[in-house]
């Protein structure tokens, strides 16, 4: 390596060319006292000069070359160490970005299965839902057909006890008709009876599955809702030091904030479908009034019906006892001509 000082052998050979120099002047300047003793001597003084100076600047040189290469030994190990350090640090962000990637992999994987999961639970969910409002709207139109029937047997009925009713007024022996077709419609009130409280069991037992339903249902979504939270609390947890990874990790909050909000609008579903099964209940409220009222105008009826009973039994005491009492006239007159004639 060049330096801008004067090194030692460029030193020692300028002090030879000085002594040569000087030899050189003394001899031209005193040409006369030259001889061949003097010459020999300066020759070999400035001899044993240049192989002492050329063995000092051997040393020397021998000196800053082992110097040199102790540096150049030191800085090659130092480089060498640097290097293994380097490729240590390398591969240590090789392997942490591989286990980056490995873990970004499994938090993908598990997001797409977890998402993939609650897809098909929500589709599912869909599915049941639509299948129970369904079921839910034939058993409604079944109860009101029954309900309109009902209200029809009730009026054939009214009509029939009413057509019964002009029967017995217009004619006498049309009372045990009456009393046989107000028997078989009590026997029809008892059977509707029957059949409405068969129908109300069946659709309290509906509502109140339903009902079970709707909690279980409930429930479940509470806890996809929970698994939601979970997962987001592992996703919050996770390592974003790779902006990459950050961005991943945004998306998929996002989706999983989409994932919560249709579980809140199943939610709302479920709670539609509550209010509607409210308003099926106060329907078959309704329906029971009528056919409570349905069956107060049927003991009103039966009631005109024993009156006019009694009143038809009363009537037909007092005509047998007028004609019995006619009778005995006749017999007591015929009785007289008889005696009359004897």
């Amino acid at each position: 390596m060049p330096s801008r000082t004067t090194s030692p052998r460029t030193s020692a050979l300028n002090r030879v060319r000085e002594r040569v120099k000087a030899v050189s002047s003394r001899y031209s300047s005193n040409p006369q006292s030259q001889d061949t003793s003097l010459l020999s001597t300066s020759s070999q003084t400035l001899e044993e000069e240049v192989r002492t100076e050329r063995e000092g600047v051997s040393k020397n040189n021998t000196s800053i070359e082992r110097k040199y290469q102790e540096e150049v030994i030191k800085i090659h190990a130092l480089w060498k160490q640097a290097k293994s350090e380097l490729k240590h640090k390398d591969d240590e962000l090789r392997e942490n970005r591989r286990e980056l990637e490995r873990e970004r992999s499994k938090l993908q994987e598990a997001h797409a299965v977890e998402r993939a999961h609650l897809m098909r639970e929500l589709e599912r969910v869909k599915v049941e839902m639509t299948e129970r409002e369904r079921e839910y709207e034939r058993r409604e139109q079944s109860l009101r057909s029954a309900v309109r029937d009902m209200g029809i047997q009730m009026e054939k009925a009214e009509e029939v006890m009413q057509r019964a009713m002009r029967q017995r007024d217009e004619q006498e022996g049309a009372a045990a008709e009456a009393r046989e077709e107000i028997a078989r419609l009590q026997e029809e009130l008892k059977e509707i009876k029957m059949h409405v409280s068969s129908r109300e069991k069946r659709l309290q037992q509906v509502l109140t599955s339903l009902e079970e339903e709707n909690k279980s249902l409930s429930s479940a979504v509470q806890a996809k809702s929970d698994e939601l939270e979970g997962c987001l609390r592992r996703l919050k947890q996770g390592d974003a030091d790779n902006e990459e990874s950050s961005k991943q990790i945004q998306r998929m909050l996002r989706k999983l904030d989409a994932s919560n909000q249709q579980a809140e609008e199943l939610r709302e579903q479920v709670k539609v479908y509550r209010s509607r099964t409210e308003v099926a209940e106060g329907e078959l409220i309704m329906s029971s009034k009528i056919v409570d009222n349905l069956r107060g105008e049927l003991r009103l009826v039966q009631d005109e019906l024993e009156e006019m009973k009694q009143k038809k039994r009363n009537q037909t005491l007092q005509m047998d006892q007028q004609e019995v009492q006619s009778a005995l006239t006749t017999m007591r007159q015929e009785i007289k001509h008889l005696k009359k004639d004897k």
